[in-house]
């Protein structure tokens, strides 16, 4: 991650310069995360940096929408969602947006 100054892990697999395909890289990286404390101890840093930028009482805002994709075929995930301009069911993606805010905040 060093290197590929990302958590991407087709960018850190990129970063390993590896003689093998790019895939077999990502899918070594896959399995080995998923079976090692590491990246449980990556995301525990993560949450740890990010509670100290939470401010006091702070104010969450939630948004539930949707991404409408009417003429998608054979998109990966594609669900029937409320299309809220309309009101009517159609093909797409549902999104949930948070938003964080503190009295003091300019």
């Amino acid at each position: 991650m060093s290197k590929a100054q990302n958590t991407l892990l087709s960018d850190i697999a990129r970063a390993l310069e590896e003689n093998i395909d790019l895939k077999y890289t990502i899918k070594r990286l896959s399995r080995n995360g998923a079976e090692e404390n590491d990246l449980k101890q990556v995301h525990q840093n993560y949450l740890n940096t990010f509670k100290i930028s939470i401010p006091d009482n702070p104010l969450v805002i939630v948004d539930e929408s949707e991404l409408v994709k009417p003429y998608a075929e054979k998109m990966e995930n594609l669900a029937l969602v409320r299309d809220g301009s309309k009101n009517v069911l159609e093909k797409g993606y549902p999104t949930l947006n948070f938003s964080m805010a503190s009295p003091s905040t300019p």
